[in-house]
């Protein structure tokens, strides 16, 4: 059994919890935060306009809950409410909990004590699926990386942006905030928090259990979102740098050319590491290469309408 136990002097933690209409889900996400090995605890809810009664839950468990506290506000989507909890977050460190997912017991007694030193950011594993009749592991290597963009390409963070399996130092989002209105807003997000950071740490340790929505924004985002999520890929990263990234934007920017009118906007090329993206991955961007990107996307609906 891993020891749990928290040095003399651990750093407080403020965890974001953005609510909107989470129903009884709501109750397991915060029973397994005020269930945490780890005392120095804030508990920061965001009822976002709540039509279902979450706003009144969110109360109730801060009537009974002294670390928890509660914002209240017109419904402005998870970015804004996200940023309600930065703006009065106190703790050292801060982290991210979407009201229908939950966190292992043991997680941040184990996780938060890694942001010693020079590491500004921990990512830790992720139980995807939870509760589904096929659940998966995302987990990491115990590993420090030298900086945001060592550990963006190495550890392949492109392909698990996600804001909630991390833990951060408060003072990266001094100046970022997550930008308002757009979906796949972690994307935006975390390239200009690894533009801060000096150090970056995984781990094997701890567990974010994510419940998988099939209606969820990923199962069912438009042209228009998908072209944003590319956008930001393409903002912050050379796709030249990384055959993997760049057939993962392949697919992406195929998806909107599906969905949309639109020219492409990832431009064709050869990527280094040909050799590390696998048969499929290969044959799209020699395709992409040989036909162009949008001959490929028409190819690409011809194929899916067989």
């Amino acid at each position: 059994m891993s020891d749990t136990r928290i040095p003399s002097r651990a750093m407080t933690l403020s965890v974001i919890v953005p609510v909107y209409n989470a129903g009884s889900l709501v109750d397991r996400c915060l029973q397994s935060l005020v269930d945490q090995d780890f005392p120095q605890l804030e508990i920061i809810l965001v009822d976002d306009g709540s039509t279902d009664g979450s706003g009144s839950a969110c109360d109730r468990w801060a009537q009974r809950h002294p670390q928890v506290k509660v914002v209240h506000q017109a419904n402005q989507g998870l970015s804004m409410a996200r940023n309600a909890g930065l703006a009065i977050a106190r703790g050292e460190a801060v982290t991210f909990v979407d009201a229908d997912d939950a966190v292992d017991r043991s997680t941040y007694a184990q996780v938060v004590p890694l942001l010693s030193g020079e590491v500004d950011m921990v990512e830790y594993p992720v139980l995807c699926g939870w509760q589904g009749p096929h659940p998966r592991l995302l987990s990491f290597p115990c590993r420090t990386y030298a900086d945001g963009r060592s550990y963006w390409w190495q550890s392949q963070a492109y392909a698990h942006t996600y804001a909630w399996n991390k833990v951060y130092r408060r003072s990266l989002f001094r100046e970022v905030r997550f930008p308002e209105g757009l979906v796949f807003e972690d994307a935006h997000t975390l390239p200009l928090i690894l533009s801060r950071v000096r150090r970056v740490a995984t781990t094997d340790k701890g567990c974010y259990l994510y419940y998988s929505n099939p209606g969820g924004i990923t199962a069912r985002a438009t042209g228009k979102q998908l072209q944003s999520l590319l956008t930001a890929h393409l903002t912050h990263w050379d796709p030249s740098l990384d055959a993997r990234f760049y057939a993962r934007l392949l697919n992406i920017q195929i998806d909107v050319c599906r969905l949309t009118a639109a020219p492409p906007q990832l431009p064709a090329l050869l990527p280094r590491g040909m050799n590390r993206c696998g048969a499929l991955g290969c044959i799209k961007i020699l395709l992409a290469n040989i036909l162009g990107i949008q001959c490929l996307c028409k190819l690409h609906r011809l194929v899916r309408h067989r």
